[in-house]
C-alpha cells in the first residue's frame, strides 16, 4: 500500500526484501520436499503459498536488477525492463 501511495524506499529496504523473499522461497521449497517425500500429503493452503512464492521471487528479483539493487549487465536489465 505504501508503494501505491507513492512512497519511495531506500536501497537497503529492497536488499532486505530480496534476502527475505529468497530465504522464504528456500524455506517453501524445503517444506514442499517434506510434504511430498516425507509425510506424503499435500495441503491446499501450502500449495497456494508455494505457487505465490514463484512470482514473488521473480518479480522482486527483476525489480531489483532493473533498479540497480542487484548488479547486472545493462543489456540484461534493458531486456527485463520491457
Amino acid at each position: 500500500m505504501a508503494l501505491l501511495a507513492g512512497a519511495r524506499f531506500d536501497r537497503w529496504y529492497w536488499a532486505g526484501l530480496q534476502v527475505g523473499v529468497t530465504l522464504g522461497a528456500v524455506f517453501a521449497t524445503w517444506l514442499w520436499s517434506q510434504a511430498l517425500f516425507e509425510i506424503y500429503i499435500l495441503c491446499l493452503y501450502c500449495m497456494i503459498v508455494w505457487a505465490a512464492m514463484i512470482p514473488l521471487v521473480i518479480l522482486t528479483t527483476v525489480r531489483n536488477m532493473v533498479h540497480g539493487v542487484i548488479p547486472a549487465p545493462a543489456v540484461f536489465t534493458r531486456g527485463l525492463a520491457t
